[in-house]
């Protein structure tokens, strides 16, 4: 199953104190016909999931893949480590895409955890950031 648009967002705490996973919307199978997958795109042209998350091959006319959810899932885990939201000076979405295009990411000192932020280093570098 791919999820398709982790982020911070998307996770809720439950009284139990677990954490589960909301928003389903974009999630299918990962083995599923392209056809069957829900929209990627939303009425007014823009992408179903959060372009801060995704890593630089993740394109929006195309299904997500597992590797989209664990590039989005290190992301999530640099800002709760942090409390910033990625790329916040970049307002533009084309802009944003660009910088991600590159491999560019976010700053990996700033989670002071080594063992953390080695983890969050392996997914991103193997997501395409240069890190």
């Amino acid at each position: 199953m791919v999820h398709g648009d982790i982020k911070p967002a998307n996770f809720l705490i439950c009284q139990d104190g677990k954490i589960r996973l909301c928003d389903f919307e974009s999630a299918c199978p990962e083995d599923e016909p392209v056809g069957l997958w829900g929209p990627l795109i939303d009425d007014l042209g823009g992408t179903a999931f959060t372009v801060r998350y995704q890593n630089k091959h993740r394109e929006q006319y195309v299904p997500p893949a597992r590797n989209d959810d664990w590039y989005a899932l290190a992301i999530s885990v640099w800002e709760l480590y942090t409390g910033k939201t990625p790329f916040e000076s970049i307002a533009d979405t084309g802009e944003l895409r660009d910088h991600l295009r590159t491999g560019q990411t976010v700053d990996l000192a700033e989670v002071k955890d080594s063992e953390t932020r080695e983890w969050i280093r392996k997914i991103l570098r193997e997501g395409g950031a240069l890190v």
